[in-house]
C-alpha cells in the first residue's frame, strides 16, 4: 500500500509545481509531505540525517539566509501555543526550518488566516520553497 500511496504523494508533488496560487502551492505540497512522512514514519519536525544532508545539498541558500533575515526580526509565533516562535540559529538549523514550515500549516489550517495579509503570503511562499526541497530530499533518499 506505500507504494501506491507515494505515487499518489508524488502526483500531488508534481501538480503543486504547476500551481501558480502560492496558497494552493503550500497547501498541496504540504499534502505530499504529509503523506511521504506518514507512510516512511518520519517524524515531521526531525526527518532524518540523509533526508537533512539531501536538503542542504539542493536547497537555495539565500532562501534559508534572507527568511533567517526576516524571523530574526519577527519571529513566527506557532498561534496554536502562542508560547512556541520560531527562528532560526543559523540556516544550517533544520529543526527549526520544518518548525517554520508546521508552524505556517498550523497557522494557515487553523487560525485566522488571510490571502492578503503580507506575512501570512511570506510565510507561504517560503514554506513552497522549502517544502519542494524536502520533499524533493525525501523522494531522492535512497
Amino acid at each position: 500500500m506505500s507504494k501506491e500511496y507515494r505515487e499518489k504523494a508524488i502526483k500531488w508533488f508534481e501538480r503543486s509545481k504547476k500551481e501558480n496560487d502560492i496558497f494552493i502551492k503550500f497547501i498541496l505540497y504540504y499534502i505530499s509531505f504529509e503523506i511521504l512522512t506518514k507512510i516512511r514514519n518520519l517524524d515531521k519536525y526531525t526527518l532524518n540525517e540523509d533526508i537533512e544532508g539531501e536538503f542542504f545539498k539542493i536547497v537555495d541558500s539565500n532562501i534559508l539566509e534572507n527568511l533567517k533575515s526576516i524571523l530574526d526580526e519577527r519571529p513566527l509565533i506557532n498561534m496554536l501555543k502562542s508560547s512556541k516562535v520560531v527562528r532560526l540559529n543559523d540556516i544550517y538549523d533544520f529543526q527549526n526550518i520544518l518548525r517554520f514550515v508546521n508552524y505556517g500549516r498550523n497557522n494557515l489550517f487553523h487560525r485566522d488566516k488571510s490571502l492578503d495579509i503580507e506575512r501570512d503570503k511570506m510565510v507561504v511562499n517560503f514554506g513552497s520553497q522549502i517544502l519542494e526541497k524536502l520533499i524533493e530530499s525525501i523522494i531522492n533518499e535512497k
